[in-house]
């Protein structure tokens, strides 16, 4: 019975490590994507705050890798299986509206439609977008506490 529970052991660990490579091969693709559109859409690889921008999301992809549990990142690679129709719609549409919005900052690098910025004014933007993202943490933080419990609790996630 040891070696059949060890044999269910390894399989569910060979199962999760699978997922993660998964859901870390869908983030890196995504940043790809993204960085394409920015740098296609303006024109310009020198484009220094683009670079800055990517690199910021680099470093909250290594802090999420950090701080994240295996296990969520491994739910977070599949789709679930009973979404209902009107979340794959807004899903969808929220998706291709932010492309859209990355392909117009693109254009507007591309084309000088905005009036340009002074490095200090693109330096409080992205202070400002770290303070939202530490406030988004601390909710994120609390939902993923209710949603899934400490180990030593009730549910799918306790010790065995």
């Amino acid at each position: 019975m040891k070696a059949n529970t060890s044999v269910d052991q390894a399989n569910v660990k060979s199962d999760l490590t699978r997922k993660i490579r998964k859901r870390m091969i869908q983030v890196v693709v995504q940043f790809l994507i993204l960085a394409v559109i920015l740098f296609i859409s303006s024109g310009r690889l020198d484009w220094v705050w683009a670079w800055v921008y990517l690199g910021m999301n680099v470093g909250i992809l290594a802090i999420n890798l950090l701080v994240v549990s295996p296990e969520l990142m491994a739910e977070r690679s599949e789709i679930k299986e009973n979404v209902k129709g009107w979340d794959k719609v807004l899903s969808t549409l929220i998706s291709v509206l932010t492309l859209g919005a990355f392909v117009v900052t693109g254009l507007d690098k591309r084309f000088g439609w905005s009036p340009q910025l002074s490095d200090s004014s693109h330096c409080l933007d992205f202070l400002d977008a770290g303070a939202s993202v530490v406030q988004l943490g601390d909710g994120v933080e609390q939902v993923l506490l209710r949603r899934c419990p400490h180990p030593d609790g009730p549910g799918p996630y306790r010790r065995h």
